[in-house]
């Protein structure tokens, strides 16, 4: 776990942690803009909180082309509206001001997803991804009323380089 923003940073600089992928549109993704809106009352930019550990950024990145190819194989679902990042690796400074102690949250290795669905389609291939990766044992994850909590298995991204 991450202790503080200097952690982070040093885990960005020793490229431990890796900034969500820019071209989120492309990969069927997009970004909470409040990610990272407590900030400042650590002492850190805000981008500090918008990334994760390779073996997650493979996962979601994955996660996500799976969800729109299988959504896009239904004729009536269209194409599906990108997945929603709203939460990706803090540190412990940065968990006590939002008042949780989430200590997964500080690992890099765990992000969630908003519960927002274009339509069924979308949440039943979402599901569908859900019920694989953890079957395949590259994730655990739950359910919130708004999110679903994703953590990723350390070693995953030699998984998915060799096919899900």
């Amino acid at each position: 776990p991450f202790s503080d923003p200097d952690a982070l940073s040093a885990a960005y600089a020793a490229r431990s942690l890796l900034p969500l992928p820019s071209n989120a549109t492309a990969l069927g993704l997009s970004y909470d803009p409040s990610m990272g809106s407590l900030a400042r009352r650590v002492g850190a930019p805000a981008a500090l909180y918008r990334g994760l550990r390779a073996p997650a950024v493979d996962l979601l990145v994955e996660l996500a082309a799976r969800v729109r190819a299988i959504a896009r194989m239904s004729v009536t679902a269209g194409l599906a509206a990108p997945l929603l990042v709203t939460s990706t690796v803090t540190d412990a400074r940065y968990q006590r001001a939002r008042g949780v102690t989430d200590r997964d949250a500080t690992t890099g290795y765990s992000f969630q997803i908003a519960r927002r669905y274009l339509s069924h389609v979308q949440a039943e291939a979402f599901q569908a991804m859900l019920d694989r990766l953890q079957a395949l044992n590259l994730i655990a994850w739950a359910r919130t009323p708004d999110t679903i909590d994703i953590t990723v298995a350390s070693d995953a991204d030699s998984v998915i380089v060799s096919g899900v």
